[in-house]
C-alpha cells in the first residue's frame, strides 16, 4: 500500500492529524518490514480482527497454510486445478465485493461511536478492495461526514474480472455497489486520465481528480552512484502474471538470438517477483529460458538499486480490456532510476502517454514483434557502443511529495465546499 504510506507520510508533515484504519490480522501476499521506517511518530492507528475465507480456500486446493494470496490468479508451479477455477467463481460470486467483506459489518459498529463524536472532518476510503468503500459509504450515511473515495485500480472493469466468472446477477451487483458509492462520495480520487474518464457517466467531471501514483525522493535520495550490471539485461520487476505475459516480446527475443550470436551471448532476463507457469513454459518452448535469472520479492530500499543497475527496465501492461488506462505504481520508480524503459501496452493508453511526456521510453503495441525487434536492436547495438542511456524530462511532476500537495489542497476545497 505504498501510495498511501507515502500520501500520510506527506500529509502528516504537512500538519494534517491521521487516523488509519486497518485490519489487525490480515492475509499478506508478502510483509516488507523496511517500509515502516515511512510510518510518521504519532499518528493514531485503529485495528480490529478480521475473518476472512482463505484458510477455507488454501485447504480446499492443497495449499500450505504459510502460502501468500495475491490478486492476480497466478501460479508458478502448475495450470490452474479443477478447484482452484470453482474456487475463483465462488470468490466472485459469493463474496461481494470481495473477500473482505465481512470485515465491513464489525467496522461501521467499530468506527460509529467514534465519527459521531465529530473527531474527523474527513474520511477517506482506498480500494481495492472495495469493501473498504462500503464501510466509508456506510458512515457517510450515517453522520453526513465528508467523504473522498480513492480507486488505485477499476471496479467491474479490473484486469481480472474476466477470471472472476461472474454470473450475470453477480455482474449487476457489482455494478450496483460500485454506483452506488461514486455517486453517493463527496469526490473520486483515480490513478488515471482514463480511469477518470471512464466514471464520467456516473459523476461529474468536477468531482472527479486523476492524482497518480509517484516516487518518493527519499528513497533515492540516499542512494549510492549504481554500476551497471554486465551484459544486456532487461529487467521486469514485478509478478509477471498470465495477463501479463508476453508472447510477442519472447519471440523477437527468439529471432533475434537465432540472427545474432553477440545478442545470445548478453542476453539476460531478470525477473524481480514471482513468473507464471505459462510463461516460464514459453521461454522455455523457444530456449530462453537459460538466459531468466529470478529474484524473489526484495525489500524496498533494495528494489531501487536492481532498477538502477540493469540496461533496460521492462514494463508489462496487463492484457485486458482496461489495458489503456493501466498505470502501475513501479512505472514512477522507473521513471526515477532514468534507466531506458521498454514498454508492451497500448500505444494510445496512458502509459504510452507518459512515456512521451516524460521521453523515458517507447511502449509497443502487444503483438508487435517486428517494433519490438527494431527497439531491441537498436538498444543493443547502443549498449555496445557504450550510449544506451535517457534524458527523461519533467519526472519531478510525479514526486510523492507534489502529488500530496494536490491531494491536500483537494482536501481542503472537499472541507470548504
Amino acid at each position: 500500500m505504498q501510495r498511501w504510506l507515502k500520501f500520510v507520510k506527506y500529509l502528516s508533515k504537512l500538519g494534517w492529524e491521521i487516523t488509519i484504519y486497518t485490519p489487525e490480522n490480515p492475509e499478506f501476499p508478502v510483509t516488507d518490514e523496511s517500509l515502516l521506517r515511512d510510518v510518521p511518530a504519532g499518528i493514531n492507528i485503529l485495528t480490529q480482527p478480521i475473518w476472512e475465507p482463505y484458510s477455507v480456500y488454501k485447504k480446499f486446493v492443497g495449499r500450505s497454510k504459510k502460502d501468500g494470496i495475491g490478486a492476480s490468479f497466478m501460479s508458478e508451479e502448475k495450470e490452474p486445478s479443477k478447484a482452484e477455477k470453482l474456487s475463483r467463481w465462488v470468490r466472485g460470486n459469493w463474496f461481494i465485493p470481495d473477500a473482505r467483506k465481512f470485515w465491513i459489518g464489525p467496522s461501521i459498529k467499530f468506527l460509529s461511536p467514534r465519527v459521531q463524536k465529530g473527531k474527523f472532518d474527513i474520511i477517506i476510503s482506498t480500494g481495492p478492495p472495495h469493501s473498504m468503500h462500503l464501510i466509508a459509504l456506510a458512515l457517510k450515511e450515517k453522520f453526513r461526514t465528508p467523504w473522498l473515495a480513492d480507486f488505485r485500480d477499476p471496479w467491474t472493469e479490473i484486469d481480472f474480472v474476466d477470471e472472476l466468472r461472474l454470473t450475470d446477477r453477480s455482474k449487476a451487483k457489482h455494478a450496483e455497489l460500485e454506483k452506488r458509492v461514486i455517486q453517493k462520495c463527496d469526490h473520486l480520487v483515480v490513478v488515471s486520465q482514463t480511469m477518470a474518464k471512464s466514471f464520467s457517466n456516473l459523476k461529474k467531471a468536477d468531482d472527479i481528480t486523476d492524482i497518480p501514483n509517484g516516487y518518493d525522493d527519499d528513497d533515492f535520495g540516499s542512494a549510492n552512484p549504481v554500476e551497471l550490471k554486465s551484459g544486456f539485461n532487461i529487467a521486469h520487476v514485478g509478478s509477471l502474471t498470465p495477463d501479463r505475459n508476453a508472447p510477442a516480446l519472447w519471440k523477437a527475443l527468439s529471432e533475434l538470438c537465432a540472427t545474432n550470436v553477440t545478442f545470445t551471448s548478453e542476453l539476460k532476463l531478470r525477473f524481480i517477483g514471482k513468473v507464471d507457469i505459462k510463461a516460464r513454459q514459453e521461454l522455455e518452448s523457444l530456449d530462453l529460458w537459460k538466459h531468466v535469472e529470478v529474484v524473489d520479492y526484495v525489500p524496498h530500499k533494495e528494489l531501487l538499486t536492481h532498477l538502477m543497475e540493469n540496461q533496460i527496465l521492462l514494463l508489462l501492461v496487463n492484457q485486458t480490456k482496461n489495458a489503456k488506462m493501466i498505470l502501475t505504481g513501479k512505472i514512477f520508480e522507473y521513471l526515477k532510476a532514468k534507466r531506458p524503459i521498454l514498454a508492451i501496452a497500448p500505444t494510445d493508453g496512458d502509459l504510452s502517454k507518459l512515456l512521451d511526456h516524460t521521453q523515458s521510453g517507447w511502449a509497443v503495441d502487444f503483438g508487435d514483434v517486428s517494433g519490438l525487434k527494431q527497439h531491441l536492436s537498436r538498444m543493443f547495438e547502443q549498449h555496445k557502443l557504450g550510449s544506451l542511456t535517457i534524458d527523461s524530462q519533467k519526472i519531478e511532476d510525479y514526486s510523492r511529495e507534489r502529488l500530496t500537495l494536490s491531494l491536500s489542497d483537494l482536501v481542503q476545497r472537499i472541507l470548504n465546499s
